[in-house]
């Protein structure tokens, strides 16, 4: 099965919860690779994402801690390549595992 990768820009950097599971992050911390398609809830802060991801399938969310939503960020939108980043590896340690 191919996993897939999750960019999450602008969150509250200590902690997140994936899938209940929680995880501490540092800054610097963008997202997760590895992450398993299918249904997942991200939450920051009392934020929540509810996300679906397919395999092989790069998303990439912005919080907006104004309006408490994350808002997804489409590849044609990003003018920083992170849909590219993430995919080929470049990101490196910026992307966590996701949590087992």
């Amino acid at each position: 099965m191919t996993s897939a990768w999750l960019v999450l820009r602008d969150i509250w950097k200590d902690f997140i919860i994936c899938d209940g599971k929680k995880v501490e992050i540092v800054g610097g911390f963008r997202g997760f690779r590895n992450v398993p398609p299918g249904n997942h809830t991200i939450e920051n802060y009392g934020v929540k994402l509810e996300v679906y991801l397919q395999p092989g399938e790069v998303k990439v969310y912005t919080l907006d801690s104004q309006n408490k939503v994350f808002k997804i960020f489409t590849e044609e939108e990003d003018d920083f390549g992170f849909h590219h980043l993430a995919k080929s590896g470049a990101m490196g340690k910026a992307l966590y595992e996701w949590p087992t």
